[in-house]
């Protein structure tokens, strides 16, 4: 993974967790700004995510795709997908190489210019 790509991972994760603070602080202002700049800086198939191969996954993906703010919880993805939570979640654990929360919340940064 190049060091690019570590970078704006642990920026992600740091302005993810930043979000749950009630005020926002000048440093999370100035991590923002770079998270912008490492964002734009990186080659965009580096960015992309990746795409369950499970057909039931993949509607799902496919879904959240089309409206990443959708607001339904894993239990609803699970019902979408005619599989346990416990059953979803490893499957797609295993298919994508992520948890589930994680993908969405990384198809959440990249919005529309998802390569898929």
């Amino acid at each position: 993974m190049a060091d690019s790509t570590r970078l704006f991972i642990a920026q992600v994760e740091r302005l993810s967790q930043s979000a749950q603070q009630t005020a926002w602080q000048e440093s999370v202002t100035r991590l923002a700004e770079s998270f912008w700049d490492e964002f734009l800086s990186i080659p965009r198939h580096s960015v992309s995510l990746p795409f369950p191969e499970d057909a039931r996954l993949k509607r799902v993906a496919e879904a959240l795709s089309a409206t990443p703010a959708d607001p339904r919880g894993q239990q609803e993805w699970a019902d979408m997908a005619g599989m346990s939570l416990r059953s979803f979640v490893r499957h797609f654990t295993i298919d994508t190489g992520m948890q589930f929360s994680v993908w969405r919340q990384r198809l959440r940064i990249l919005g529309s210019g998802l390569i898929l």
